[in-house]
């Protein structure tokens, strides 16, 4: 059996990526509980240790370190819609 990279999945696993990361989608990460738990056994970036609320003993992690901010995400679809490429490059949705 051929190994091959369809062109289409990639472009789509490509989009949903960047989509998740410009609207801070969590559920399509694979990082669960347990990462954050091994990096403060670790003693390793602890900016990322997940903290526990008081009132309710939820656990919260904190956000990735290549999450943007409000104005890097609009600077970035601004980026997306000034970009120009050919035409038969892309497709207009």
């Amino acid at each position: 059996m051929p190994h091959a990279i369809y062109c289409m999945h990639l472009s789509k696993n490509v989009f949903e990526s960047m989509a998740g990361i410009l609207r801070d989608i969590k559920t399509k990460t694979k990082d669960g509980l347990k990462s954050p738990q091994d990096l403060v056994n670790l003693d390793i970036r602890p900016e990322l240790d997940p903290t526990t609320t008081a009132q309710s003993g939820k656990v919260d992690l904190p956000g990735a370190s290549y999450n943007l901010t409000k104005d890097e995400k609009r600077a970035v679809c601004q980026w997306l819609r000034a970009m120009k490429v050919p035409t038969s490059f892309s497709s207009k949705i």
